[in-house]
């Protein structure tokens, strides 16, 4: 025995696959960010503070 699937509930399983892909992209990228965005930020702050420490003309 055949199951009939109904076509409208296979086009509405793709786009609810499609918007929670979209939503998993979404957060790689935000996570992503603040990642590389906190890796910056603690270079910056270390960078400061070894030019405090240790002029370049004395």
């Amino acid at each position: 025995m055949k199951k009939n699937k109904n076509p409208k509930s296979k086009n509405d399983m793709k786009l609810i696959n499609f918007f929670l892909a979209a939503a998993a992209g979404f957060g790689l990228v935000k996570m992503f960010g603040y990642m590389t965005e906190t890796e910056l930020n603690e270079e910056i702050e270390t960078d400061n503070h070894d030019e405090d420490e240790y002029p370049l003309f004395v």
